[in-house]
């Protein structure tokens, strides 16, 4: 009867320890995947506000802003926004692309600052509601 109480306890104690890497081994997945869409989200935003003021100032020949920080960004912005493609939400996809779109046809003294406000501001509340898991306002 006690090797029999001492194997039940046994099973018990390993089915404990698996059960509790396994969820550790999911929190710390959950947690990989909150840092990398944070990071790939305020890069993008980072890079691409950057391109979206210089092809709107253009016009005014900024010599401080040269061709390879120019590159620069626009390779910050295309990797966070592949990275945003393969981890994050179909609706958060959407609200890149949109945003994106008036980046690229963003031209020198461009008028339509509104519409890149919002859409910047659509893209932030789907990030935030992918990562606080809270739907967007």
């Amino acid at each position: 009867m006690n090797i029999l109480a001492g194997v039940i306890g046994a099973v018990l104690s390993l089915i404990g320890v698996l059960l509790g890497v396994w969820l550790n081994g999911r929190r710390e997945e959950r947690r990989w995947l909150r840092d990398n869409k944070l990071a790939s989200a305020t890069d993008y935003i980072a890079a691409a506000g950057n391109l979206y003021n210089f092809r709107r100032k253009q016009a005014d020949a900024r010599p401080e802003v040269d061709e390879q920080t120019r590159a620069e960004w626009t390779d910050r912005m295309q990797r966070s926004r592949a990275a945003i493609h393969l981890l994050c939400e179909p609706e958060t996809v959407q609200r890149l692309e949109e945003l994106s779109a008036i980046i690229w046809r963003t031209k020198p003294a461009d008028d339509r600052f509104e519409d890149s406000t919002a859409a910047l501001s659509e893209f932030t509340k789907a990030v935030r509601a992918e990562l606080t898991g809270r739907p967007s306002r």
